[in-house]
């Protein structure tokens, strides 16, 4: 897959070529290489993902849903809701991050997304928010 279909670049962009889409679920494997100069400013001592750019991360991957089925320019974000973090991400934690579309709705797309650990399961952050297909895009009929 082609992540460069959607408009971010290096070293704002934390896709990797290893996305898997099955359905209307979407996962990679977190590539803490992509992250290596946010550990070196953020937190020097105790290095660490800020919560922004986790957030990030999961819009860019359920972005990949909209970009793959509907090829647009650009998708925005709408909102964010019950977002959580569990557990601060460092260098050494071996994570994978998944979106899963919920509901499509006149081009208003809404996800569930999470960063957990590979091995058991525990979860490091989680959202849901809704991205926006401006290509889509339909006005509520009056």
């Amino acid at each position: 897959m082609n992540i460069y279909n959607q408009p971010n670049l290096p070293p704002f962009l934390f896709l990797n070529e290893h996305i898997t889409i099955s359905g209307s679920r979407l996962s990679m494997p977190l590539s803490q290489e992509l992250y290596e100069w946010i550990y070196d400013v953020h937190w020097k001592h105790d290095p660490n993902l800020p919560a922004s750019i986790q957030l990030e991360t999961m819009t860019q991957l359920a972005a990949i849903f909209i970009f793959k089925s509907k090829n647009p320019k650009h998708v925005y974000v709408r909102e964010y809701t019950k977002c959580i973090f569990y557990k601060k991400i460092a260098i050494k934690n071996d994570c994978m991050v998944s979106a899963d579309n919920i509901k499509n709705n006149r081009g208003l797309y809404s996800f569930d997304s999470k960063i957990f650990s590979s091995s058991d399961h525990t979860i490091f952050s989680r959202s849901s928010f809704v991205l926006i297909n401006p290509t889509e895009l339909v006005s509520k009929p009056e």
